[in-house]
């Protein structure tokens, strides 16, 4: 069947190649009237030669695939086939490659929830402690003479006064003066600064040309020791408001802080030795002048301990080494 495809087509061709080259009577080309008996002479020669070369192929490839099907039909099983892929074993990996560059940090991420309190801890020990005491226990002398109403039997009244400084006592005309004391407690951490805070409220007249002014005293107990001194006299002016420039009747609550262990001019100037169980007694004295005026009446005295690396200071006045340093001071 190939054999007659094909030798069709090369007689077609051949046909066509022995036309004559001028192609001008179209009509005598269709009708197959010129030269009709050369045609047939022309074309049977070609055709038997094209005849003997096309078989000459036809049994080349059916002497080529005959070997396993014979024929025709052998030529035609294996043409256009794609040849078959057969996968070889898989190869051992490879090493890794090196490690690429650092990539840029991601976006901050959204907080988590908040996570449940965790468990109390255990106490920590406890701290030094710092004593405070107040003081309204005060001790001053009485000039009153004892009252006898016989001679077997002499009464001694009793003033329940307010403890006070300044202008002198209206009955006997003597200075005023008042004392307390407290012990040093168990928890004092010797070196500590020790402060008395005294709280002093003023009444009556106001002279502006006098000025009131007090001195200070300690006297120290010891076990195993007498009375002693316990630094040296000192000397203090209370500072008064603005509204003190005045005359007239003039009240003025007033605070002063007096350090006791701590250098001059910041405090007393005390020696910085006290220890627990050591017992002190303070007296402050009036030394101004009596026209003055003003009547200080000591409401209550504070006593503080510090921490070591605190810094207390004088305060509410001025205090003085030598009492000549302020014309506040009696001659």
């Amino acid at each position: 069947m190939r054999m007659r495809k094909s030798l069709t087509r090369l007689i077609v061709v051949a046909w066509v190649s022995v036309l004559p080259v001028t192609w001008g009577c179209v009509p005598d080309i269709l009708t197959w009237g010129w030269h009709k008996a050369d045609f047939v002479t022309l074309g049977g020669s070609i055709a038997a030669a094209l005849l003997a070369g096309q078989l000459a192929a036809q049994n080349a490839n059916g002497n080529h695939g005959g070997a396993n099907n014979g024929g025709d039909n052998g030529g035609d099983d294996g043409a256009g086939q794609e040849i078959p892929v057969i996968e070889g074993p898989q190869g051992p990996q490879g090493e890794p490659g090196p490690a690429g560059p650092q990539g840029e940090p991601g976006p901050q991420g959204v907080p988590g929830p908040q996570g449940e309190p965790g468990p109390t801890g255990p106490q920590g020990p406890a701290g030094a402690g710092l004593f405070n005491l107040f003081i309204d226990d005060f001790y001053g002398y009485d000039q009153t003479p004892d009252i006898s109403l016989d001679l077997t039997f002499t009464q001694h009244p009793v003033r329940l006064t307010e403890p006070a400084l300044g202008a002198p006592d209206p009955d006997t005309g003597g200075q005023r003066a008042l004392a307390f004391r407290f012990a040093i407690p168990q928890s004092y951490t010797p070196g500590n600064p020790v402060t008395l805070r005294v709280f002093m409220y003023r009444m009556g007249l106001r002279l502006p040309q006098f000025c009131f002014a007090f001195s200070i005293d300690a006297r120290r107990l010891r076990d195993g020791a007498a009375i002693e001194t316990y630094g040296n006299s000192m000397y203090f002016v209370p500072e008064l408001s603005e509204m003190g420039e005045m005359s007239g009747t003039h009240e003025e609550f007033m605070v002063i802080d007096l350090p006791v262990n701590v250098a001059f001019p910041n405090g007393l100037g005390y020696p910085a030795d006290l220890e627990p169980g050591q017992f002190l007694a303070f007296e402050f004295d009036t030394i101004s002048e009596p026209r003055e005026g003003g009547l200080y009446v000591i409401m209550g005295v504070e006593v503080f301990e510090s921490a070591a690396d605190a810094a207390p200071s004088v305060s509410g006045g001025d205090l003085l080494q030598d009492p000549s340093e302020s014309a506040c001071f009696a001659r």
